[in-house]
């Protein structure tokens, strides 16, 4: 074979390590995004051109597998073709053995009956000549002085002759019946010996045959399992090779707009998110939780407000999150340069997307209670450098 089960299955194993170690997917932001780096994503990009020949290779090994059933099915139809041959022959074989077999038992019956009439007629010979012996008046003393005259004499003579003779020659004729009869039965007995000589030549040749298809419909069977189990390793292989072509898609998504981040014009102050609304106390820091009623840190500020009520950027920037974000719920994230970020949580609906450039003051959303919330109100944060710091520091709001 061109490959077999252990070094495909092997290689495939290999593969798909390879995959996992490759493969460090973007998890959920339940923060701010992870910094990206070009080096990181050509890595991928090389690790993934490298699985790529291996893949192409695995499909190559599996196309040469199928050739060769496909060849093995062409073995197969011959020989079954040729088997079918050696059947009809055996059956016509078998048929001139029984007509040669039903030959040589009519011949037989045909000997017998010549034998038989040979033996009669010779002891019918005998007979009529013993009987000329024993009766006086058949003499052929008898004869001679019976006679009257001598045409007489020479007709009686002639007579007995004429029944020896006829005598003579039938028995002649069924003594050549008879032998000609055993000729005729000795060749079709030849006849027969050679046909039971290539019947049994013929039938261990068809076993033979049928061992060797035998053979080639189980080399069918287990490439046909072979190509199946491959092929199940092949898609494997290609369902991580896809979804190692989407997170590298991904990182180059962020990876841009981190570039884009870069060269974000933000104003470097903030605006309160919330216009109209003020947050009463402060929030930020340990508390006793509302939920849980344990002791925990809170991140940011809780601003009531109506369900629906428009959020607004506290600065310019870039989205970098824009979905669900556990404890969060609904959850926006700005990027706005010089690692500030600020978080909106808990929104009813959106109105960005990931990637959207905003400016200050842009409405990105809408008050509400998802995820971890005793009713609806903003969570706002902001962050440095990935650390969370007190909102209102930056607010004389409240």
């Amino acid at each position: 074979m061109t490959m077999n089960k252990r070094s495909l299955r092997s290689r495939a194993l290999a593969l798909l390590l390879a995959l996992a170690c490759a493969m460090p997917l973007m998890p959920a932001l339940s923060t701010e995004a992870r910094a990206v780096t070009q080096a990181q994503i050509d890595a991928l990009e090389a690790e993934r051109d490298e699985i790529k020949a291996e893949r192409e290779g695995m499909q190559s090994d599996i196309d040469a597998l199928k050739g060769e059933h496909a060849g093995l099915l062409e073995r197969k139809y011959a020989l079954d073709a040729q088997n079918e041959l050696y059947r009809q022959e055996l059956e016509l074989l078998d048929e001139q053995l029984a007509l040669y077999s039903q030959l040589v038992a009519q011949k037989g019956r045909e000997v017998e009956a010549a034998t038989s009439a040979e033996t009669e007629q010779l002891a019918a010979y005998k007979r009529h000549v013993r009987a000329m012996e024993e009766n006086g008046s058949y003499t052929y003393l008898a004869i001679i002085f019976g006679s009257s005259s001598l045409a007489e004499l020479i007709s009686n003579l002639d007579m007995i002759g004429e029944v020896m003779e006829a005598d003579r020659r039938m028995y002649d004729q069924y003594s050549t019946a008879r032998e000609q009869s055993e000729e005729i039965q000795a060749e079709y007995q030849d006849v027969l010996g050679r046909l039971e000589e290539k019947n049994a030549e013929y039938e261990l040749e068809k076993a033979e045959l049928e061992k060797r298809i035998e053979e080639a419909s189980q080399l069918i069977v287990e490439l046909e399992e072979e190509i199946e189990h491959n092929t199940e390793l092949y898609l494997q292989v290609v369902a991580e090779e896809q979804a190692l072509e989407a997170n590298i898609q991904q990182l180059i998504a962020e990876f841009e707009r981190q570039e884009a981040a870069k060269n974000i014009q933000s104003t470097g102050t903030y605006i309160w998110p919330l216009p109209g609304y003020t947050p009463g106390t402060r929030t930020y820091g340990y508390r006793t939780h509302p939920i849980y009623g344990d002791m925990r840190f809170h991140s940011g500020q809780d601003i009531g407000a109506p369900s629906g009520t428009s959020i607004i950027a506290a600065d310019s920037g870039v989205v970098s999150y824009c979905g669900r974000n556990g404890g969060y719920g609904n959850c926006v994230m700005i990027n706005h340069g010089g690692g500030r970020v600020t978080l909106y949580a808990h929104m009813s609906a959106y109105n960005c997307s990931y990637g959207q450039t905003v400016n200050q003051g842009d409405t990105i959303g809408y008050v509400g209670s998802t995820g971890v919330s005793t009713g609806p109100h903003l969570h706002f944060e902001v962050r440095i450098n990935g650390a969370t710091v007190d909102p209102m520091q930056y607010f004389s709001v409240g």
